[in-house]
Order: C-alpha cells, then sequence, then structure tokens
C-alpha cells in the first residue's frame, strides 16, 4: 500500500467502480497481519498515509449511510452494502494498529491531542450508531482498542463520549431476546467489563 495504490483507488472511486471493493478489503487485511510483523516499519508508513486512510474510511461509511438512510437500491444493492461494510472495517482495522503502534510503544505522539485527531471524529460521527443497525460488531472493538491502548491519554469526558456511543445502540439490539447479534453481544460486555475495570 503506497501512494500510488491510493491514488489508483481514488480514480476507480470516483469512477463508481465498486466491483473491486471486496478484493481491496482482502488486501487491507493482508496488509494488517504484514504490520504486526514490521511493526516500526510499518507504523511510519500508516503514519505518512493516514490522511489517504482516513479519506477511505470516510468515504466508505458516507456511502453506507446513504444506502441505509435513503434506501436507495436502485443505486446499490445489498451484495454492495456488504463489500461496504468489509471495505470500512478492514480501513478501521488499519487505524486500529496505527492506534496500538502510535500509544503502546516511544514512537511518536503520545498525547491527548493524538487521541482527539485520530480517534474522536470517528466515534463523534453523528451516525455511528448505524453500524449497530447493520448488526457490524468491528465499531466496538475499535473502541475496546481505543480504551485499552489510549488509556493514559484519555479525558473524562472522551470516555463517557465513547461510553455513549456504545451503550444505548449495542443495548437496543441485544436486550430483544438472547440470540440474537452474538457478536455484538459478545463484544459489547467485553467492553463494558473493561470500562469497569480500567475507569471506574
Amino acid at each position: 500500500v503506497n501512494n500510488t495504490w491510493f491514488n489508483s483507488l481514488k480514480k476507480k472511486l470516483i469512477e463508481e467502480d465498486f466491483i473491486f471493493l471486496s478484493k481491496t478489503a482482502d488486501l487491507l487485511k493482508l496488509n494488517k497481519k504484514i504490520a504486526s510483523i514490521l511493526e516500526r516499519k510499518y507504523y511510519y508508513c500508516i503514519k505518512i498515509l493516514y490522511s489517504e486512510f482516513r479519506y477511505f474510511y470516510d468515504w466508505s461509511f458516507e456511502k453506507i449511510i446513504k444506502m441505509t438512510d435513503k434506501n436507495d437500491l436502485d443505486y446499490f444493492n445489498f451484495a454492495n452494502l456488504k463489500d461496504f461494510v468489509y471495505f470500512k472495517n478492514e480501513i478501521l482495522g488499519l487505524i486500529e494498529n496505527y492506534i496500538v503502534m502510535s500509544y503502546s510503544s516511544e514512537l511518536t505522539l503520545n498525547s491527548h491531542e493524538n487521541f482527539i485527531q485520530v480517534v474522536f471524529p470517528i466515534i463523534n460521527n453523528d451516525k455511528f450508531y448505524l453500524n449497530f443497525k447493520l448488526g457490524d460488531s468491528e465499531p466496538i472493538q475499535f473502541c475496546i482498542i481505543t480504551l485499552t491502548e489510549c488509556k493514559a491519554h484519555i479525558e473524562n469526558n472522551s470516555m463517557m463520549l465513547i461510553f455513549q456511543k456504545i451503550l444505548l445502540p449495542s443495548l437496543n439490539l441485544i436486550k430483544i431476546d438472547f440470540e440474537s447479534y452474538p457478536e455484538i453481544r459478545k463484544k459489547f460486555f467485553l467492553f463494558i467489563k473493561l470500562i469497569v475495570d480500567e475507569y471506574f
């Protein structure tokens, strides 16, 4: 993954060539494995390309919002939606790697300002709750990683924001019965345990 690759990907997005999304997400998943091996070198790569990763995260989430809010099924279909969620989550996974490497090492900006720049805009999106409507548990995992790795740099109001963004949307899904949304249910209780153990 480099600038040339990102520029080619952007061109396809502008042309609305979405057929490649699933394969691109597979490539991003491979990049996450590479990141776990290369660590420091890959961290600097993500740091340099962070704005590109955020562009694609924001772009994919905006598409998901359009699909779910407007129900524009003449333009999108369910297969598209699944691919966009898959793509979004692989981008989110790379951002998780960036957070882990930033805060669990001496590499760079270990500060509350860095948390605000990297994490806050993702979690504070007004449409963040849509992830849960789609049965998507990865945003909860993102918040678990954030709260674990950034603990020393998170102020109380930021922690409470994360708590509020997860609590009600998740609870509204899992309280209906004891079987639906098993992944959301599992990560929700891991999230609550983390909050209780580490923040109270």
